[in-house]
């Protein structure tokens, strides 16, 4: 049966090793306990959450709809965690951002920051609006991602944890190197490049300059 790159144990094996600390066996603690182990995975935890809030391939969902009946739109109810947005589509020239709403229960909501609002409707210009599209980056567990995005959130996680356990330069160094590495061989979101009509003026007498020196 084909795996999915690193199991959690992995990752806390290759974590614990930067500090030459043995390899453990059994199932992974949790990242709230004391030993070693315990430490590791939270370090792993972290790192997976700031690596994740980048957005990649497998995590972003392009040009996702949320309705605005009252206006605001509360994101504490996602099934998974929502680490960032981007205004998209008809609202990609708005500045939306996640921002916890103080004055109701410290819920997670899209904030438009030029507007300077939780209420999504006016869309700029006075325009009402029933919908409100954003790009959404969404954590996954460890377990659920490829194994190219594991070993960069390892690779992190190691170079934070000696730095912070041990503080090795020259391991330090070596850490980099794996953390470029790992970093070279990931996909990225692809940019959205919209070719407009008549670009290239049909009669250019530069170009047919530059065409008859080329002949």
């Amino acid at each position: 049966m084909a795996g999915n790159g690193l199991t959690l144990v992995d990752a806390i094996n290759e974590v614990v090793e930067t500090i030459g600390e043995f390899p453990m066996t059994g199932t992974a603690p949790a990242a709230t306990g004391t030993s070693i182990y315990s430490r590791a995975r939270a370090f792993i935890e972290r790192e997976s959450t700031r690596v994740q809030s980048e957005g990649w391939p497998e995590n972003t969902e392009m040009n996702r709809k949320f309705a605005l009946s009252t206006g605001k739109v509360d994101l504490s109810g996602e099934t998974l965690d929502i680490l960032r947005v981007r205004g998209a589509g008809p609202d990609s020239h708005r500045s939306l951002v996640l921002r916890t709403d103080s004055g109701d229960s410290d819920k997670v909501k899209i904030f438009d920051a030029d507007q300077r609002t939780f209420d999504l409707r006016d869309g700029g210009g006075g325009s009402s609006r029933a919908d409100v599209f954003v790009d959404v980056t969404v954590e996954h567990s460890f377990e659920n991602l490829s194994p190219q995005l594991k070993d960069v959130i390892v690779a992190q996680s190691k170079l934070a944890f000696q730095r912070r356990l041990q503080g090795n330069p020259n391991t330090d160094l070596m850490l980099q190197q794996e953390l470029a590495t790992a970093n070279r061989s990931l996909d990225r979101n692809s940019p959205e490049i919209e070719q407009p009509f008549n670009v290239v003026p049909q009669f250019d007498p530069m170009q047919q300059k530059q065409r008859q020196r080329q002949g």
